[in-house]
């Protein structure tokens, strides 16, 4: 950049002598953490473990506590969750990301913004709105790619006086790829004093410490790219992208990423903004600390609910082919992770008590010609969950129907779970039994129906087994 053809040379110099002056050299936010942490692949267990009131167990503990403080999991002057902490974790879990392994750290930063913008996290709002602010001057996608040109920009568009550096670059419309770090070069030719000259070096020096470290704000702003543009934009993060190395170099997502990424974004474009979470702190410096109740999590979920308006002639499907599996029949790959079972629990029984609610109205409309048997249909799995199907309806030529509801938020070739006791009932009661799988619930519902012969539409993997002493 030339800076004296811009015409910023003694505003320049003043800002450098300004970042001189400081304990540390200003930068606008893009980064969760403001200490020693860079990667989340290690946190779950700490933040179970906090969530069960105990303290990481690890021998930098009072370190990894103020790193999570940092990034607003932890309440300020406390160790316990903070709101935030314990919406990400579970979050975490629910998803399958609450691991070690460093090629989904993208879905745990993704999870995190999701939470902190559901939850309206004023910290992680600023992160959203600089990036918003970076996107609407620059090529997102070449901000990502190029990640040192990202690092100089955070750190120029820092303002003393209501100055930064950074403006010049919007202002000649450089390409990101043309930013580059000329402080002390430009203090050289204009022959400036030396606190400004000593402010250049000091930011050249920060800056050039840093970008190594920049994978996380890398990845980061992938996650901000994918939570603010949403299903248009993920398939080009997921070709163009991965888990980096060096800026332009990226090791490829696994291809499964894609389904992964589909999913989150489509269960949190549909997730109610509950009024309920919205922050109120005790203290200017303090985060309030989350409900992990399990009245807490039923509130969550009591908010979701079906439309009003919805169109039944519309919702049913063709029975779909189902992706392809990999492993043998029997087999399924053989994971260690941590399952929240409360939360799990109240989700699994909130979403099944839509998709009852959904089927039984889609039982009714089917008979709406037929008042008398419409009026007869019922859902029985509340007075008898031993039955091995939900509910009782009937056929447009007045025979028996028996329901047996799946329902899901995922997609509508989403594996489901069938018990034993399920399956003897279909095999006795023959084509009357019905499957109704409903997915996509509670927005953009899709169905279909599946009749014995299971087997023509369904491969049946073993998921559990009971064992009985011999």
């Amino acid at each position: 950049m030339d800076w004296r053809s811009v015409g910023v040379t003694d505003q320049l110099i003043t800002w450098l002598t300004e970042s001189n002056l400081g304990q540390y050299v200003g930068e606008r936010k893009l980064d969760p953490f403001a200490t020693s942490m860079r990667n989340f692949d290690d946190v779950t267990p700490d933040l179970q473990r906090l969530r069960s009131d105990l303290l990481p167990d690890r021998v930098d503990s009072r370190q990894r506590i103020a790193d999570l403080r940092a990034a607003h999991l932890v309440a300020r002057g406390t160790s316990k969750l903070s709101q935030l902490g314990g919406a990400v974790v579970r979050s975490w879990e629910f998803y399958d990301v609450a691991n070690g392994d460093i090629n989904q750290e993208f879905f745990r930063l993704l999870l995190l913004i999701l939470e902190a913008r559901r939850i309206h996290d004023t910290h992680y709002g600023e992160f959203i709105t600089y990036w918003d602010e970076l996107r609407r001057d620059f090529n997102p996608l070449a901000l990502i790619q190029n990640w040192d040109s990202l690092f100089i920009l955070s750190y120029l568009d820092f303002k003393h006086d209501g100055f930064s550096p950074g403006d010049s670059f919007r202002a000649q419309k450089l390409p990101v790829e043309d930013i580059e770090l000329d402080l002390i070069e430009f203090t050289r030719v204009v022959d400036a004093p030396a606190e400004a000259t000593l402010g250049a070096r000091r930011v050249e020096r920060t800056i050039a410490s840093k970008i190594p470290r920049g994978r996380h704000r890398a990845t980061f702003c992938m996650a901000l790219e994918a939570a603010r543009a949403g299903a248009s934009v993920s398939d080009n993060l997921m070709e163009l992208f991965g888990v980096p190395k060096r800026p332009r170099l990226w090791n490829p997502f696994p291809i499964a990423h894609q389904e992964t990424l589909n999913k989150i974004l489509r269960d949190y474009a549909i997730m109610p903004q509950r009024a309920n979470y919205e922050i109120v702190a005790r203290s200017p410096n303090e985060l309030p600390v989350y409900d992990v109740s399990v009245e807490g999590l039923e509130r969550e979920y009591d908010e979701m609910v079906l439309p009003d308006n919805i169109d039944f002639s519309q919702v049913v499907v063709d029975i779909p082919r189902g992706p392809r599996m990999s492993i043998g029949a029997g087999e399924r790959p053989v994971r260690a992770k941590k399952v929240d079972y409360i939360r799990k629990a109240v989700r699994a029984g909130q979403i099944g008590k839509l998709g009852e609610e959904f089927a039984l109205r889609f039982e009714r409309w089917r008979l709406r010609e037929l008042p008398t048997l419409r009026d007869k249909v019922r859902v029985v799995a509340d007075v008898n969950d031993s039955l091995g199907y939900d509910i009782e309806s009937y056929e447009l030529d007045g025979t028996r129907r028996y329901v047996e509801v799946k329902g899901t938020v995922g997609s509508i070739t989403s594996p489901f779970f069938i018990t034993a006791n399920e399956l003897r009932v279909a095999e006795s009661l023959g084509s009357s039994y019905v499957i109704v799988r409903v997915a996509e619930i509670p927005h953009g519902i899709e169905c279909f129906e599946i009749r014995q012969p299971f087997e023509a539409h369904v491969k049946f993997v073993p998921e559990i087994f009971v064992a009985y002493l011999v």
